[in-house]
């Protein structure tokens, strides 16, 4: 990874809170544009689909359309911008994330979002904003933007100021 931006934007929610959860997906949408790649890390159960279903309605895609391709891979959903979502889950690495086809989605007129990002290895796109989720302790979800490359570089100063209050 190149050009890795120190500026990291951490919070705590609530497991349950979907209203912060939702509302923190609603001030990171105007932030992202085409061509942005989104990472989310986290075990089973952090919450990477919910935050990714809740981005997707932040984006305006129809809030019933957003589910996880765990077993079809990816999904593309419209809204204010194409929405290319992978889960990866299922694959043991970079090999397989090319035979899948599963590169030509980042594309620079979508934005890309990348559930078990670990298994793109070399694939993995040097500008890309990263959300970490954790449950730590159970019952909160800590959340981590850590911003990579150039075009995260230039707007690293809005995502200082969209953690919910």
């Amino acid at each position: 990874m190149s050009d890795a931006v120190s500026d990291t934007v951490a919070l705590q929610v609530a497991q349950a809170d979907l209203p912060t959860l939702s509302r923190f997906a609603g001030a990171l949408a105007p932030v992202l544009e085409a061509g942005d790649v989104l990472l989310l890390y986290g075990e089973l159960g952090a919450g990477k689909t919910t935050f990714t279903r809740l981005l997707a309605a932040a984006l305006g895609v129809p809030g019933d359309e957003a589910a996880s391709p765990s077993f079809a891979l990816v999904h593309e959903y419209r809204g204010r911008l194409p929405l290319y979502h992978m889960d990866l889950y299922r694959l043991s690495g970079p090999d397989e994330v090319e035979d899948a086809g599963l590169l030509e989605y980042f594309a620079p007129s979508a934005l890309t979002l990348v559930e078990w990002p670990e298994r793109l290895g070399a694939w993995l796109p040097a500008s890309h904003l990263a959300l970490r989720l954790a449950q730590d302790p159970p019952g909160l979800v800590n959340l981590t933007l850590s911003p990579h490359g150039a075009a995260w570089l230039r707007r690293r100063s809005l995502l200082r100021h969209i953690a919910p209050s």
